[in-house]
C-alpha cells in the first residue's frame, strides 16, 4: 500500500487524540504533540501508533480513552470522517467506516455480529494472527464511533460492552464502568450500539425528481453521495424503481449503472481537485474510489489527465470540469 493511503486517517486520529485529551483538561504526550500530526503529509508508523494507544491506556485508563471520541463533536470536518455523513442509520455509518479502514488497509477492521432494529453488535479484530487490538487501540476506535455516532445526530444513542447489563454511554455521557475483567478480556470485548431508529421520510430526495427522468435522478442521488458503496439495487431503491426498470431506462439514455456511477466520481474528485485544498489520496476516498491508483486510472480515462496535472492546469484556467453525459 501506499503509506500516504492509511496517514491521512492515521494523522486525523492523532488530532482527535490531542483534542480530546486538552477536552478533559489533560495534557498530550509530548511524543504525539512533536509528531507532525497537524500535517496532512504525516509519516506515522503503525507501531508509533499502537505504543501510543498502550500509553494513553497505561496513564489515563478506560473512562478518559472513551471519552476522546468526543472531540469530533466540536472540530472542524475532516476528510477522513466526512464521507460518513451521508449515512442514514447506524448500520450505513458502520458500513462507511468499514470502507475506510479498506481503504487504508488497515491491519484492524470492525466487523458486523448481529444488526437488528435499531441495534448493532460489532467486534474489533486483527487482520494479522496473534496481532489483536490492544486495549487502548479497543477503546480509542470505541469512543470515536461514538463520538462520530453523536455528531451525525443519531437520537437517544447506548453503547455498552457485549454481554454488559447496563449502558456504559447514555444520555450523552460515558459512565465509569463496569468493564470487563482484566487487559485481555477488555481488548477482544465486543460492543453493543443502540438508538432510537427514525422515522421513514414520506419521500426522498431522488423521489421528488422522478419527474425529470432516471437518468437524472439517478446522477443527483449519487452524486449526493458519490463514496457510498453503491450497486444497482440500492440505486434503484433510492430512485423507487425496481432494478430492471432502472437498468432499462438508463439504457434508453445511452448510459449504464457503471458509466453513470464513474462519471458522477470522476466530476466530484475533479470539483475537489479543482479546491486545491486536499491531497489526492483524500480526494479518492471522498469520491468513492477503492484507492488513489483507481482514481488515477479512471480520472485518467475520463479527462486523458492525471489528477495532479488536472489540478495544476486548472489551477492556470484551461481545464474545463468534465462533461456530464446523458
Amino acid at each position: 500500500m501506499s503509506s500516504d493511503a492509511g496517514d491521512f486517517a492515521a494523522a486525523a486520529m492523532l488530532r482527535v487524540v490531542v483534542l480530546g485529551l486538552a477536552r478533559q483538561g489533560l495534557s498530550a504526550p509530548q511524543a504525539l504533540v512533536a509528531a507532525p500530526a497537524a500535517r496532512r503529509s504525516a509519516r506515522i508508523a503503525f507501531a508509533h501508533k499502537r505504543a501510543l494507544a498502550h500509553a494513553l491506556w497505561q496513564t489515563h485508563g478506560a473512562l478518559v480513552l472513551l471519552r476522546i471520541g468526543e472531540a469530533v463533536l466540536d472540530m472542524p470536518a475532516e476528510p477522513a470522517f466526512h464521507a460518513l455523513a451521508p449515512a442514514a442509520d447506524l448500520p450505513g455509518m458502520i458500513e462507511r467506516w468499514q470502507r475506510l479502514e479498506r481503504f487504508i488497509h488497515s491491519r484492524h477492521r470492525v466487523r458486523v455480529l448481529w444488526t437488528g432494529t435499531a441495534r448493532l453488535r460489532l467486534q474489533h479484530v486483527s487482520l494479522e494472527p496473534g496481532e489483536p487490538p490492544g486495549p487502548g487501540e479497543h477503546l480509542l476506535v470505541f469512543g470515536l464511533l461514538v463520538g462520530l455516532a453523536r455528531r451525525l445526530g443519531f437520537a437517544d444513542l447506548r453503547a455498552r460492552f457485549a454481554g454488559q447489563a447496563d449502558w456504559l454511554h447514555a444520555n450523552g455521557v460515558w459512565n465509569a464502568g463496569p468493564w470487563p475483567a482484566g487487559d485481555a478480556a477488555l481488548a477482544m470485548a465486543g460492543w453493543e450500539l443502540a438508538w432510537e431508529q427514525a422515522a421513514a421520510p414520506q419521500q426522498s430526495a431522488a423521489g421528488a425528481q422522478l419527474q425529470v427522468g432516471a437518468l437524472a435522478a439517478a446522477r443527483a442521488v449519487l452524486a449526493a453521495d458519490p463514496a457510498r458503496r453503491w450497486t444497482v439495487a440500492r440505486l434503484a431503491a433510492a430512485t423507487q424503481r425496481a432494478p430492471r426498470s432502472l437498468q432499462r431506462e438508463l439504457a434508453h439514455c445511452n448510459s449504464g449503472f457503471t458509466a453513470l456511477l464513474e462519471e458522477v466520481r470522476v466530476t466530484h474528485a475533479a470539483q475537489l481537485l479543482a479546491a486545491g485544498q486536499l491531497a489526492v489520496v483524500e480526494i479518492a476516498y471522498l469520491s468513492g474510489f477503492a484507492d488513489q491508483a483507481h482514481l488515477t486510472r479512471v480520472f485518467g480515462r475520463a479527462t486523458a489527465l492525471s489528477p495532479a496535472v488536472y489540478r495544476a492546469q486548472f489551477r492556470k484556467g484551461s481545464v474545463a470540469e468534465p462533461a456530464q453525459r446523458g
